[in-house]
Formats: structure tokens, sequence, C-alpha cells
């Protein structure tokens, strides 16, 4: 995971992109910026899993993941949808 948080003087945390050096998140609370990195992670993971599937298929997964579902149980609810 190229994403991690480090604790500030102040008191908060950053979350720093590791590969680019980027700072994602400033003066954040821990379980923020814990929740933070796993968005990021999702994020990275979709873009990812988009090169080879429909938009159409991407749309739902983006909406059922929206509603709370799972990256797998929304994947498979795509592919029932829109296949591939």
């Amino acid at each position: 995971m190229p994403y991690r948080t480090t604790k500030i003087k102040s008191g908060g945390y950053t979350v720093k992109n590791m590969s680019t050096g980027r700072v994602v998140a400033k003066k954040t609370t821990k379980t923020k910026a814990k929740k933070q990195i796993s968005l990021l992670n999702s994020i990275d993971k979709l873009k990812k899993h988009a090169k080879k599937h429909s938009k159409k298929h991407m749309d739902s997964m983006k909406n059922d993941i929206r509603k709370g579902l799972s990256f797998s149980k929304s994947h498979m609810n795509a592919i029932k949808k829109f296949g591939k």
C-alpha cells in the first residue's frame, strides 16, 4: 500500500502517498486518517479494475460501493447485470 500515516508534532496525523511523496490529508485524527487510506486504496483498486470492464459495469459497481456493499459483492452484482 502506497499510503502511510505519520504523527505530527501538533498532535494530528497526515496521510502521505509514499510513491509520489504527495501529502493527501493534513492535521486529521488517527481514525479519519485510516478511513482516508482505506478510501484511497479502494479508488486505486477501482481504477485498475476499470481497465478490464465496461463503463456500465463500473458505474454499477461505484453505486453499489456507495450504498455500502463490498468490492467483491458489487462486482458480482455488476457481472450479473451487465456482464464484463
